[in-house]
């Protein structure tokens, strides 16, 4: 999918028509989608695998809000 973005891409810039623009618009959608759907289905069954340890949940609850284990100093 994105091997075929990219050649849609390039596509369009050599042509500028409106056609190969939309058809361009398209796939992106299409690729935003199938990538949006992977990181979904990866994190649930990372979720799953956390079962019942809390500390496995929070620790991916850390990761995905990019929050750090280091305390900030406070100044």
């Amino acid at each position: 999918a994105k091997h075929l973005r990219r050649k849609l891409d390039s596509k369009w810039r050599t042509s500028r028509l409106t056609v190969e623009h939309q058809i361009y618009r398209n796939q992106c959608v299409i690729l935003n989608k199938l990538l949006r759907e992977s990181r979904v289905a990866y994190y649930f069954d990372k979720l799953n695998a956390c079962g019942r340890d809390t500390k496995g949940i929070y620790r991916l609850r850390k990761h995905l809000l990019g929050e750090s284990d280091k305390c900030s100093p406070i100044r």
